[in-house]
């Protein structure tokens, strides 16, 4: 018998786990269908800062309502200093991705990107980024997803609430 395959002997092989991250934000529009990403390679109050001037930028002279969790990177007040003017964050309870319109969508990039090995970050940015510009050039498609029911209906009541137009 080999000395390589013993009885009750686990074999060993040297192995160096590694991880690398790659975050997105993203805001869709559950009325009009418009959608606002960026991938960025961390997330920290200073990239979302960032990205709530892309929504700014995109979409200048508009009220913006965010909804989102109380990530620490995420502010949960207008009047906090990298709150753009015009953007009203709304936090969500604890625990409930459920009530975020965007999570629907993460959900579906997922399917495309989860359980697979990438040869590089670079390559699983490129091809989330695909999958973003699928929802970008088709607005009625984020419609179909996130434009019915109540999450309308809660635009509408936090319109009421700024006293800006509802939808």
């Amino acid at each position: 018998m080999s000395n390589l395959f013993r009885l009750g002997i686990r074999p060993h092989k040297l192995w160096k786990s590694e991880y690398k991250w790659s975050y997105c934000y993203g805001a869709l529009d559950v009325v009009d269908g418009e959608s606002v990403f960026l991938q960025t390679p961390t997330v920290n109050l200073q990239w979302t800062e960032q990205f709530l001037l892309q929504i700014k930028k995109q979409f200048p002279g508009h009220e913006h309502i965010v909804v989102w969790d109380g990530a620490g990177f995420h502010p949960q007040c207008s009047s906090h200093e990298r709150v753009p003017e015009g953007i009203y964050p709304v936090a969500l309870p604890p625990y409930s991705p459920e009530l975020n319109p965007i999570e629907k969508l993460w959900d579906l990039i997922q399917d495309h990107t989860s359980n697979r090995l990438w040869p590089t970050i670079e390559r699983l940015d490129q091809v989330v980024a695909m999958h973003l510009n699928d929802w970008i050039a088709d607005p009625i498609q984020v419609i179909r997803l996130v434009g019915n029911g109540w999450i309308r209906a809660s635009a509408n009541g936090s319109a009421a609430i700024l006293n800006i137009k509802p939808f």
